[in-house]
């Protein structure tokens, strides 16, 4: 003989199952926390763009090298303050603290030639 209980209860807690998934699956706030920090290296006597050049973000392993117009991105960084280091032949080294956020970081960063 058919049972309207064996069927019926198991139905009941999928179904509260799956209904509780997708209410809490809707409450989640997904935001884009990621940023980048994009710019250009020049020779500050010149004004003219440094090729070839590293750009590093201390402590930690994100580095770009700038083209052929000095330009350089570091792109999916984590929202938070970052010291962003160049070192290049000829040049004094360069740093400064960056604040990233969820948008593009610009900087222009102005080498001054080696004493």
């Amino acid at each position: 003989m058919f049972n309207v209980k064996m069927i019926a209860y198991p139905l009941v807690v999928l179904m509260i199952g799956f209904f509780s998934v997708q209410a809490n699956a809707s409450d989640v706030d997904v935001k884009n926390e990621e940023g980048s920090i994009s710019g250009v290296v020049v020779d500050a006597a010149t004004e003219y763009p440094v090729s070839g050049v590293e750009v590093t973000l201390e402590m930690s392993d994100e580095t770009a090298e700038t083209n052929a117009d000095g330009e350089f991105s570091i792109e999916n960084l984590e929202e938070g303050t970052y010291t962003l280091v160049v070192e290049a032949e000829g040049y004094e080294t360069w740093s400064q603290t960056i604040e990233v956020n969820n948008e593009e970081t610009e900087v222009e960063i102005r080498l001054q030639p080696a004493e």
